[in-house]
């Protein structure tokens, strides 16, 4: 009878504390996505797109505009940042931040060329933003010893923006990346270099 005791009171003492680890947890994660991002940002997240990668983990892309640009369809992307986010869920089924980035304003970043390329090691993958219409593809091409891996980039239209992202391995850390922008008509538009 005493054991049966003492297992009730373990019994209560765990579901206590799991309601306590949910509560203080609770400033870091959310039941979406977008909600999650939004918090510790001074300006309103805006979710652009989000994806299913490795080991069950979300890939998030979005927008970080003023709150009296976030209703707007049109964004001035001088003050409009472009981040993503690696997010999972916890074992009570809220989302969670593992990994996060902003590379400031978007404006900054769109170049002459008509798109941009950035590395991330977290997850690793490399990615940007399209502003020339024609773009319709990007080919990631480095070099691995004797043999050279090419991959193409997933591109997503979303408003007001264009992205890509083409997922990798760690081995690109140690690399030059070419990046080729191509256009609809198959041929080569822009190429750019970028390595960490």
């Amino acid at each position: 009878m005493i054991l049966k005791g003492k297992r009730i009171y373990y019994v209560l003492g765990a579901v206590l504390v799991l309601l306590l680890v949910n509560t203080f947890m609770g400033t870091r994660n959310s039941s979406t996505v977008e909600e999650v991002l939004n918090k510790g940002h001074m300006k309103k997240v805006q979710l652009l797109y989000q994806t299913k990668v490795d080991q069950g983990d979300t890939l998030a892309f979005y927008l970080s505009v003023p709150e009296e640009q976030a209703v707007s369809e049109s964004k001035d992307l001088a003050v409009t940042d472009m981040g993503y986010g690696l997010l999972k869920k916890n074992i009570f089924g809220k989302w969670v931040i593992k990994q996060s980035a902003e590379y400031g304003s978007l404006k900054a970043y769109l170049a002459d060329d008509g798109f941009t390329g950035e590395i991330a090691l977290s997850p690793t993958m490399l990615y940007g933003v399209i502003s020339d219409d024609r773009i319709g593809s990007i080919n990631v091409t480095y070099q691995d010893g004797d043999q050279q891996v090419l991959t193409k980039a997933t591109i997503v239209d979303t408003k007001p923006i264009r992205l890509w992202y083409a997922p990798s391995d760690e081995r690109i850390a140690d690399r030059v990346i070419k990046l080729e922008a191509v256009g609809q008509d198959g041929k080569a538009i822009a190429t750019k270099k970028v390595s960490f």
